[in-house]
C-alpha cells in the first residue's frame, strides 16, 4: 500500500536515521543565488563539471583569531561527511555540538578585526539551505539585501586559538556554492500516480555518499504534501542501502530495499521509476537493480529486473511532444505557420484578448479559450461555436488550461484565483507555505494582492502565479493535488526588486519571467528554477519595446510579444522576428503540445 507524505511518519523518521548515520553533515544543498543589479547572467548550476578540490587548510601555530576564522570558513566548503577539517578549528566541546547540516549562503563576507576574543563576519544573506537540501532564496532584492553579522567566540587551547562558539550551520559564499554544489532533483508521483514530478534539492556530495543521500531522501519523502511517495510501509528503511558499481563495466547499481518484495509488482514498479529518474542526475544510463535480501525484486508486467530511466518513459515529467506556438492577431487565433486557425476562433469576430490552447495535433485540432470581455470567458474549438461563461469578477490574467484537461480553465480575477469547469466557476483556495525546518525565510502570504498571471507547469502539479502590490510584483509557486480547488504551499521565488509582468514554464523545473528591475528600470527577461535558485537575465537587446507576454516550453526557444509583434529568442543570444517580417505582427504568444 502506498502513501502520501502526510501519512506514515514512521518511514520518515527511519529515513532520517539513515541520513544521520550515513551522511551526517553532507546533507546540505544549494543553488546559484540572486545576481547583482548588473544585467549579467549568473552561471547556472549544472550537473557534472570539474570536481571541487578538497581544501588543505589546517590550524597552524601563530594563527591569530582572524586567521583561524578565515580558515574555518574555507573548510566549510567540503565533501567530507562531517566537515572534519572545519572541526579542527573548534574546541572539543564546540566540535561535538556544532550543527553542520544546514547552511547560510552569502554574496560574500568580510572578516572583522578581533575584539574581546570575538570575531564578527559580515555578509549579505542571499539564501538558506536545510539539511535535506531544500533551498530558500532571500527575497528582499538583489543589491538591497541587508547585511548580517555572524559572531565567532574564540579561546586559546594549548597556546593556539580555537572557536568555542560558532554560529549554527555552515557559512558559505555564493561563488563557493556555485562551484561545489549540484542540483539533484528527487522524483515523486503526482496524486493520480500517472506522472513523476521533480522535487528540487541540492548537494555537494559525490559518488557513494551522494547515492546514499539520494536513497535516504527519497524514502523520507517530498517537500510537497500533494505528491505521493511510493515507498511502502513494509520497507525496512533503516536497512536500505545502495552500492555503486564500475560504470565502465556496465554493472548495475545495487539497491537493497528489505521488505519491498512483499508489495505488489505495480508498487515496486513505481518505486523503481522514482529511483531511476532520481539517480539519472549522476548515474546517467547505468542500469539499476533492486534487491530484497539476495533476490532481485520483481516488477510489474514484462519489465526487466535491471532498469534505466528510459524504462519508465511513460511516467516522464516532460511531454515527448514538441510544443507548438500560437498567438493572437487582431483578435484572431494564429497557428504555428503564421496563418489563422480555421473556424470561429480564427476569424477575429470574437475579439479575443488572450488565449489558452490545448489538445494540439498536426491537424490543428485546437481547443481555444479566450477572454472576449472582462467578465465573460469564451470557450470553443476551431469548428464548434464559442460559448460564454460568466465570471463573478473582472479577469486580470490570461486564461490557462490545466494540462491533461480540455475543459478545466484557471484565471485570476483581482485578488481571487478562479477555476472554470464547463460553465461552473469557483474560487480556488490558496494556502501559504510553511518555511522548511532550518530555513531563515520569513513566512509570506499573498492574500490581498492582485493576480496578473496564472501558469501551470507541464505536469499540471505546480502552478506559477504573479501577484502584484502597488510597488512590486513577484512570482509565487504552489502545488495542486487531487483537490483541484486548492493550491498548497504557495511561496514567493523572485526578489522584491523584480517587477514581474508575466511568467511561463520552460519545463517542470524552471520558469521564465518578464518585467523590469526596479533599481535600474531596465527591461529584464529572467530565468530561474522553481525554487528561486540560479536566476539569470539573458539580454533583452533587439526587442522593440517592453515585452508584455512570454511563452516557453521544453525543447523550444522562448517567445515574447512586444509592441504588437512576436519575437523568438536565439540560441546564441538576442531576439528576432518569430516569423518572416510580414507575419510577426501579434500578441499573447502561447505554446501548446
Amino acid at each position: 500500500m502506498t502513501r502520501v507524505l502526510a501519512r506514515h511518519r514512521r518511514l520518515v523518521t527511519a529515513a532520517l536515521v539513515v541520513v544521520a548515520a550515513m551522511l551526517a553533515g553532507v546533507l546540505t544543498g544549494c543553488s546559484g543565488v540572486p545576481r547583482s543589479s548588473v544585467p549579467q547572467p549568473v552561471r547556472t548550476l549544472v550537473d557534472g563539471g570539474n570536481p571541487t578540490p578538497e581544501l588543505t587548510v589546517r590550524p597552524e601555530p601563530g594563527d591569530d583569531p582572524r586567521k583561524t576564522v578565515d580558515k574555518f570558513l574555507q573548510a566549510n566548503v567540503s565533501k567530507d561527511e562531517r566537515h572534519p577539517t572545519a572541526r579542527t578549528f573548534l574546541t572539543a566541546a564546540a566540535a561535538g555540538k556544532w550543527q553542520d547540516g544546514a547552511a547560510t549562503v552569502v554574496d560574500d563576507y568580510r572578516i572583522g578585526v578581533p575584539a574581546d576574543n570575538r570575531v564578527e563576519v559580515t555578509g549579505r544573506v542571499v539564501g538558506t539551505l536545510t539539511a535535506s537540501g531544500v533551498y530558500s532564496p532571500t527575497l528582499t532584492g538583489s543589491g538591497r539585501t541587508s547585511e548580517h553579522d555572524f559572531v565567532f567566540q574564540l579561546t586559546q587551547v594549548d597556546g593556539q586559538w580555537r572557536i568555542s562558539d560558532p554560529p549554527a550551520g555552515l557559512l558559505i559564499r555564493r561563488s563557493d556554492f556555485e562551484s561545489a554544489y549540484r542540483r539533484r532533483p528527487l522524483y515523486f508521483f503526482n496524486s493520480k500516480e500517472s506522472r513523476l514530478v521533480p522535487d528540487l534539492r541540492y548537494s555537494a556530495a559525490e559518488q557513494q555518499s551522494l547515492a546514499s543521500w539520494l536513497l535516504a531522501a527519497l524514502i523520507a519523502g517530498p517537500q510537497q504534501s500533494v505528491l505521493r511517495n511510493e515507498f511502502p510501509d513494509q520497507l525496512e528503511a533503516e536497512r536500505a542501502k545502495v552500492t555503486l558499481s564500475d560504470p565502465d563495466l556496465n554493472d548495475p547499481v545495487k539497491i537493497q530495499l528489505p521488505g519491498l518484495s512483499q508489495v505488489e509488482p505495480a508498487v515496486a514498479e513505481r518505486v523503481a521509476a522514482q529511483i531511476a529518474y532520481t539517480f539519472y542526475s549522476f548515474q546517467a544510463a547505468q542500469p539499476i537493480t533492486m534487491f530484497d535480501g539476495p533476490n532481485p525484486v520483481r516488477l510489474g508486467g514484462s519489465l526487466p529486473e535491471q532498469f534505466i530511466r528510459d524504462t519508465f518513459a511513460s511516467v516522464s515529467p516532460e511531454s515527448s511532444a514538441t510544443p507548438v506556438l500560437y498567438y493572437l492577431r487582431n483578435g484572431a487565433l494564429m497557428g504555428p505557420t503564421g496563418a489563422a486557425v480555421p473556424g470561429p476562433v480564427g476569424t477575429g469576430k470574437p475579439g479575443l484578448r488572450w488565449v489558452a490552447v490545448t489538445g494540439t495535433s498536426p491537424g490543428l485540432d485546437v481547443v481555444g479559450v479566450g477572454l472576449a470581455s472582462a467578465t465573460v470567458l469564451t470557450k470553443g474549438t476551431p469548428s464548434a461555436p464559442l460559448r460564454p461563461v460568466a465570471l463573478p469578477a473582472a479577469a486580470t490574467t490570461r486564461p490557462e488550461f490545466r494540462p491533461g484537461d480540455t475543459d478545466e480553465v484557471w484565471l485570476g480575477a483581482g485578488t481571487k484565483l478562479l477555476q472554470a469547469v464547463g460553465t461552473r466557476v469557483r474560487t480556488v483556495q490558496v494556502v501559504a507555505a510553511t518555511p522548511p525546518a532550518g530555513s531563515a525565510s520569513v513566512p509570506a502570504n499573498p492574500t490581498g494582492r492582485r493576480l496578473s498571471a496564472v501558469r501551470f507547469s507541464p505536469d499540471g502539479t505546480q502552478i506559477a502565479l504573479v501577484y502584484a502590490t502597488a510597488t512590486t510584483s513577484s512570482v509565487w509557486v504552489g502545488a495542486v493535488g487531487s483537490d483541484t480547488a486548492r493550491v498548497d504551499g504557495i511561496h514567493q521565488i523572485t526578489p522584491q526588486d523584480w517587477r514581474v509582468t508575466d511568467v511561463a514554464w520552460s519545463d517542470s523545473q524552471s520558469v521564465r519571467a518578464i518585467g523590469k528591475l526596479i533599481s535600474t528600470d531596465d527591461i529584464e527577461i529572467w530565468s530561474c528554477y522553481a525554487d528561486g535558485s540560479s536566476p539569470q537575465a539573458p539580454s533583452a537587446a533587439g526587442l522593440p519595446g517592453i515585452p508584455d507576454a512570454v511563452a516557453a516550453g521544453s525543447g523550444v526557444s522562448t517567445v515574447v510579444s512586444a509592441a504588437g509583434t512576436v519575437w523568438r529568442e536565439q540560441p546564441g543570444g538576442g531576439w528576432q522576428d518569430a516569423f518572416a517580417p510580414e507575419k510577426s505582427i501579434g500578441t499573447a504568444p502561447i505554446f501548446a503540445g
